[in-house]
């Protein structure tokens, strides 16, 4: 690596890590300001637990703030640079924008790469660690309290599968009201249907089973309909899995997320949330990218290298079209009115259109 390679790198680095520490802290400080009084009166909570609850949510917003600290960093980086008069002589000397930019761009690409893996496996877990705390020390609930409105599927054996829903489970109990079990074969055919209004369970995976409704599906003709009073069946899970299987989209890894989703779809169950949750860790780790490209788009088209403050607003300007645009296509994703791929990835293409107009006409 050269000299002018070590410098421009030192610089892009410091600044885009400075920019993540800081935007984080301010939403983080807003965050607190805006819920302290509720925490320490309605709440009474001590500073030690919403110091603790707050450092969860900060890897949270860190990796919000990831592509807004690259192109925070790029611009920061070109007004230090221009306000120095250094753009300008390296420009002078002969210098292409590609080899100014190496370095950065490359630090860029790891950036990105590490938002990913965070996204991917650090972020659930701190999640998870929001909700049990939200659960336990402010909402003052028990984790162990009826859990309600649940599926829990289990494909480990591709010729006896089962889908299992859960209107309401007392934990306290042990019984589930109004289980239904569906039984179904490799080709996703349902061979059996289980309905009962009381559902026990008494170890090693066996469930007590009254009033119960069993359908027994036929590839031709009608299904086969047997009332009984009460039944014993041995299922692929146990109440233990309920509290596994309660998680929400943002709290599941990369890896469940998919198998979940996939299971989510042979069912015939809804699976847009979950879907939109999977594309948006692949999408904002590749929005940093696109921010480093619009940074360096906005700096190339500069008639001349310009100071740090307006480049600062020339950052804060694009990052809130920036986030405008995805927060709003993210609710529609969720709801339904975009599909879950065009709603993830619709911030991207756009300013990545932009990005490509300002590289392809810098010579005007």
């Amino acid at each position: 690596m050269k000299i002018l390679d070590r410098y421009l790198a030192k610089i892009f680095l410091v600044i885009l890590l400075s920019s993540n520490l800081l935007t984080s802290l301010l939403f983080l400080l807003i965050s607190i300001l805006d819920r302290l009084s509720y925490f320490l009166v309605k709440r009474e909570l001590s500073l030690g637990q919403i110091f603790i609850y707050f450092s969860y949510q900060l890897p949270q917003i860190s990796y919000y703030c990831a592509p807004l600290s690259v192109l925070f960093g790029l611009l920061l980086t070109m007004g230090v640079l221009g306000q120095r008069q250094e753009l300008t002589i390296m420009r002078g000397t002969g210098l292409s924008w590609s080899q100014i930019m190496r370095w950065p761009l490359i630090l860029a690409i790891v950036y990105a790469w590490l938002m990913y893996l965070m996204g991917g496996w650090m972020i659930p877990l701190a999640n998870q660690k929001t909700r049990a705390f939200e659960q336990e020390e402010i909402k003052k609930k028990n984790l162990k309290s009826p859990i309600a409105d649940l599926w829990i599927f289990n494909s480990k054996d591709p010729n006896n599968q089962y889908a299992i829903y859960i209107p309401i489970f007392l934990p306290g109990k042990e019984v589930v009201r109004r289980i239904s079990i569906y039984q179904i074969n490799a080709d996703f055919f349902p061979v059996k249907e289980i309905q009962a209004k009381r559902a026990k369970y008494r170890e090693h995976n066996q469930w007590v089973l009254k009033k119960v409704k069993v359908f027994t599906y036929q590839p031709f003709g009608r299904p086969i309909l047997e009332l009984v009073d009460k039944m014993e069946l041995k299922l692929p899970t146990i109440p233990k899995d309920f509290y596994t299987f309660q998680k929400k989209p943002d709290e599941l890894t990369i890896p469940e997320l998919s198998s979940y989703l996939k299971k989510l779809v042979n069912f015939g169950l809804d699976p847009r949330e979950y879907q939109v949750e999977l594309m948006s860790r692949y999408s904002l780790p590749f929005a940093c990218l696109i921010l480093f490209g619009l940074g360096l788009g906005i700096s190339i088209r500069l008639k001349r290298p310009r100071g740090i403050y307006l480049n600062l607003a020339y950052a804060l300007v694009s990052s809130f079209g920036y986030f405008a645009i995805m927060a709003q296509c993210l609710s529609l994703g969720k709801s339904g009115k975009l599909p879950a791929t065009l709603s993830t990835w619709i911030a991207n293409l756009v300013f990545g259109i932009i990005t490509v107009y300002l590289l392809i006409r810098r010579e005007q």
